[in-house]
């Protein structure tokens, strides 16, 4: 009988183990959430925004495979600022958010925690592939700074508005560091290599850039309060609009494919998890 009691657990736990393994829709949603999956088009759209305002091409091959990179590095930063972000409000979402897969425990900590560091180590080696080097490291000082400033002061008074301006320049680096790589083209190489700020287009579309992911953040330190989460939601999927607001008066009709095209992606994929 005891025999026979101790198989009967250990099949249990088999099942439950091969339950959990086979849930891949589940595990595939909690990802999903923690990388907000339905943002990553808005990085795409900035990045190719980047590209064209600051006189870039795609006609010659390395332009093309230095371009994938910068899609691919903003990318990584991307995703892996967002899991070192959950893991360090884990703490909080067991509070605020338990349904969460990291306060639910239905992800470990330490593999997201090791999967944040490869995609931002990933994302930074691969800008730097493509020419982008002193502001790629800027960019990755902010990502951190963000996260740890979360963890180290999750409810301290004055922190939460340090945030908001930071956030607004993780992406206004993003766009500088795609400026560095089509300057590196250009053969100017050093902390100022990105000059095609002085562009008016590109400057201009930055600042907007700024203002508008600081508004997005306040907004979603509102959310619990007074702001619906959707709203917040929205506002995020809408960034490729306002990319294709500058492509077009700056550039021809054709350009904004890639803009509406990920402002349709993300609004698809908000079916699918959490912009938020």
């Amino acid at each position: 009988m005891r025999r026979s009691g101790r198989f009967a657990v250990y099949s249990s736990r088999f099942t439950v183990e091969m339950r959990q393994g086979m849930s891949f829709p589940q595990k595939f949603r909690d990802w999903a959430s923690m990388v907000r999956l339905p943002n990553v088009p808005t990085v795409w759209s900035n990045v190719f925004t980047a590209w064209v305002l600051a006189g870039a091409g795609f006609g010659s091959h390395p332009q093309n495979i230095n371009f994938v990179f910068a899609v691919l590095g903003g990318t990584l930063l991307y995703v892996g600022g967002t899991l070192l972000n959950d893991v360090s409000d884990v703490a909080i979402d067991r509070i605020e958010r338990p349904e969460r897969a990291l306060p639910a425990q239905r992800v470990s900590v330490r593999m997201v925690w090791r999967t944040a560091l490869a995609c931002l180590a990933g994302g930074m080696a691969t800008f730097i592939l493509a020419g982008s080097y002193m502001v790629v490291i800027l960019l990755l000082g902010l990502i951190v700074t963000y996260d740890r400033m979360h963890q180290i002061f999750p409810k301290q008074e004055g922190i939460p508005r340090v945030r908001i301006l930071i956030m607004g320049l993780c992406r206004c680096c993003l766009a500088l560091a795609v400026g560095e790589i089509v300057s590196s083209q250009l053969g100017h190489h050093g902390w100022m290599a990105p000059v095609v700020v002085i562009l008016p287009a590109f400057g201009i579309w930055v600042a907007v850039l700024f203002g508008y992911i600081c508004t997005i953040t306040w907004l979603a330190q509102k959310e619990s309060a007074s702001i619906p989460r959707a709203v917040v939601g929205w506002m995020l999927a809408a960034l490729p609009l306002v990319d294709g607001i500058f492509l077009a008066f700056t550039r021809p009709a054709v350009f904004l494919v890639v803009p509406l095209g990920c402002f349709a992606l993300a609004v698809a994929l908000r079916r699918v998890a959490s912009a938020t």
